[in-house]
């Protein structure tokens, strides 16, 4: 089974923040709170 993964914005950065360097998956558990997937 593949995960989706998704990039979304950094927050609480300052250097790079434009940068889409955080990654997940919006299905696992250990998110610490679901995340809303906006379509293009």
């Amino acid at each position: 089974e593949s995960a989706r993964i998704f990039a979304t914005r950094r927050i609480g950065i300052t250097r790079a923040a434009d940068k889409e360097w955080r990654f997940l998956d919006p299905s696992s558990p250990y998110l610490s709170r679901k995340i809303q997937i906006k379509a293009l």
